[in-house]
């Protein structure tokens, strides 16, 4: 799976300057995300939509997203 998302940046001599930069930020808004929230799937059988068009669109995840308490 790793692999076929690097494809998304290019690859060979075409491959994106700002792909480690890129994938540095996301990491740490994933992590900053998951920290100060409490996320959880309503319907973990539950198929959401995606649509690829340069970038990967995903929609009707139907999820409840509660605010972890500050310790």
């Amino acid at each position: 799976m790793h692999e076929a998302t690097d494809f998304m940046y290019g690859h060979g001599t075409r491959v994106c300057m700002g792909k480690h930069l890129a994938k540095v930020e996301m990491y740490k808004l994933f992590g900053t995300l998951f920290a100060a929230y409490d996320i959880k799937l309503t319907n973990p059988d539950h198929e959401w939509k995606y649509h690829n068009s340069w970038f990967m669109y995903h929609s009707d995840i139907p999820c409840i997203i509660k605010r972890r308490s500050k310790a």
